[in-house]
């Protein structure tokens, strides 16, 4: 009996941290935890489509730039102008 109530004193202390460690419970919240951190969670959907469209109608516009400068040069001189005016000015 008093081995008993010494081992239980000795070895409680080593074992109750490892048993609650490794204990069943941790493994789904470790799981969860873990797929939580890989799936980040995605940026507002309202900001992400408001920035494509931004993006979109930008390019829209530098096209549209684009082709009234290259209209401009062709009635002024030709389009190899346009073409070296283009690659000079490439921004």
């Amino acid at each position: 009996m008093i081995a008993l109530l010494l081992a239980t004193i000795i070895f409680l202390p080593i074992w109750l941290p490892v048993g609650c460690i490794c204990s069943p419970v941790w493994v789904p919240v470790i799981f969860i935890v873990s797929m939580m951190k890989k799936n980040k969670p995605v940026i507002n959907s309202d900001e992400d489509s408001a920035r494509n469209e931004l993006e979109r109608t930008l390019r829209e516009q530098v096209k549209i730039e684009e082709e009234s400068v290259r209209e401009a040069y062709k009635d002024l001189e030709g389009d190899d102008k346009f073409e070296k005016a283009r690659n000079f000015n490439r921004w």
